[in-house]
């Protein structure tokens, strides 16, 4: 059962057409700190922010593992395009989760807007109830897209009187509120090792109100649409950052490769491909690669295939997601610093590809679905315990 409107290899060979674009404004994209305006029409032209998007509000809806493969495609010509299309996708598929009056009108009125979207608050962030929504203030860190999205999503409890609203498992009750534009933002924040072309700076939202309608709780599973990818809870939507890893990965070992055949060291006549100790590292290399890419995609085909047969994720699925993420990434990074060494000195300029990637992916490990941290809330799982809601 197929739903949507192109497959996976159409997919990939619209990404394909705008490899020029992304690769012409990287290095400015870089110094900026986002990605251009430009490019981010072309992505929308293309569909590439509707990939989450229901297709009553003229989104595709492609599956989990379609949505995976794109992204990490584009991650493989440029790590930072590859994020935001990911995380951009993963804020628009709350409009799977709002009620449908606030569906249609943020995102039912022609081309979807663009969203930026943040959990991580610094102290005194709220909602509060108000007649006909809520009164939301704080600021947020690490929204990426900030600076070319129109609509913020700001996780935040709901307070009481009588403190926050708890959920059925008695923990502070997390919406995402849809902040309009004009009514956010952009605090520039963003001075970061790689990834820099992401444009996540925090954002500052001061009293801005937000209608009943456009709000959400995030482990909600309630949704107006039986099609697939809403019969999970919002998280299933998250774990794109493995196929961003996986991308920078792949083009990191085919710089070495291009490279081996090029390259004769220095003081030396034997050239890189020849030194057993440099097809070692490409070897295993792909080997990490390899392995954690199959066990990452084959846990998002099962996922898939539960919700393509009108059942939600089980629990064992969505943890064995976050454990095949989290494998991906530490993979990825240990394959990029391998060619990253391997290269020698030729990969400390910017100039190397593999300079980028090495920072790329090292800021990658350090997210939240990246950090060896996740492999602890996949034992809980394992041995009986809750893993926890994300």
């Amino acid at each position: 059962m197929t739903i949507a409107t192109r497959d996976t290899r159409a997919w990939l060979d619209v990404v394909q057409s705008l490899a020029p674009a992304i690769e012409a404004q990287r290095a400015n994209a870089e110094r900026e700190r986002t990605i251009s305006g430009e490019l981010v029409e072309q992505f929308q032209a293309a569909g590439l922010y509707s990939l989450k998007l229901p297709r009553a509000y003229g989104g595709d809806e492609v599956g989990h593992p379609t949505f995976f493969a794109i992204v990490e495609a584009l991650a493989r010509i440029d790590a930072a395009s590859g994020w935001v299309i990911h995380v951009g996708n993963e804020m628009t598929a709350s409009a799977g989760y709002l009620p449908t009056a606030g569906g249609r009108r943020i995102f039912g009125q022609g081309r979807p807007p663009v969203l930026a979207g943040a959990v991580n608050s610094r102290p005194g962030t709220r909602a509060e109830a108000v007649p006909g929504g809520y009164r939301v203030t704080g600021q947020w860190s690490l929204a990426s897209g900030a600076p070319i999205a129109s609509w913020f999503a700001a996780a935040s409890v709901i307070l009481t009187p009588d403190g926050p609203l708890r959920n059925a498992h008695g923990a502070p009750d997390v919406h995402y509120f849809l902040i309009q534009p004009g009514d956010w933002r952009v605090v520039d924040t963003w001075d970061s090792l790689g990834l820099r072309a992401s444009g996540s700076h925090d954002v500052a939202v001061d009293g801005a109100f937000v209608p009943d309608d456009a709000h959400f709780p995030i482990i909600t599973t309630d949704s107006p649409f039986d099609t697939p990818l809403w019969r999970g809870r919002y998280p299933t939507h998250l774990g794109g950052i493995g196929s961003v890893a996986l991308g920078v990965a792949r083009m990191a070992i085919d710089e070495l490769l291009r490279m081996a055949g090029e390259k004769v060291p220095s003081l030396t006549s034997t050239p890189l491909r020849e030194r057993p100790t440099i097809q070692q590292s490409i070897g295993r290399a792909e080997a990490l690669v390899r392995a954690s890419r199959t066990y990452m995609y084959a846990a998002l085909e099962s996922m898939w295939q539960t919700e393509l047969g009108g059942e939600a994720p089980t629990p064992a699925q969505l943890a064995d997601l976050r454990l095949a993420v989290v494998h991906a990434v530490q993979s990825s990074a240990e394959a990029v610093e391998a060619m990253y060494r391997a290269a020698g000195a030729t990969a400390v300029y910017r100039s190397s590809p593999l300079e980028g990637a090495m920072r790329d992916v090292l800021v990658l490990t350090q997210h939240m679905a990246g950090s060896t941290m996740r492999y602890e809330q996949a034992g809980r799982f394992l041995v009986g315990l809750e893993p926890g809601p994300r």
